[in-house]
């Protein structure tokens, strides 16, 4: 009776404990700097600013930001296709009440600027998929 019990656990434990499938690769972390960092240039690039009191700089992966980010990384074919850079800046409700915060602006704005700049120097395929 105890062997036929270990073999019987034995059988349902080798049915269950099959690896896990892997999930593709997603965006869970509060904080992205892929266009500052040294990540390698992607076909399409996201600057994204988050609200007010989120965490990081983009806010935390049930926030707004990673959501988008996954669902236009699953239609562009994965994450190796997007980069995402985050805004670093107070995103407090004080901030917020006298129409922003100027540091963080200006470095959203330098972002684009770099951003624009590098569109002249990608694939025309890249070129392309941001322009459709």
């Amino acid at each position: 009776m105890k062997a036929s019990f270990i073999t019987a656990l034995a059988a349902t434990f080798s049915l269950t404990s099959a690896a896990p499938a892997l999930d593709k690769r997603q965006f869970t972390g509060s904080t992205y700097n892929q266009l500052t960092d040294g990540t390698a240039c992607r076909a399409v690039s996201v600057i994204y600013a988050r609200g007010t009191s989120q965490a990081g700089n983009v806010g935390d992966s049930a926030a707004v930001g990673p959501l988008f980010f996954n669902n236009l990384a699953s239609r562009l074919g994965g994450t190796s296709q997007l980069a995402i850079q985050g805004v670093t800046y107070p995103a407090s409700v004080s901030g917020f009440l006298v129409g922003g915060d100027a540091a963080g602006s200006t470095t959203m704005a330098n972002l684009i600027s770099s951003v624009s700049s590098m569109i002249h120097l990608t694939s025309d395929w890249s070129w392309k998929l941001i322009k459709s």
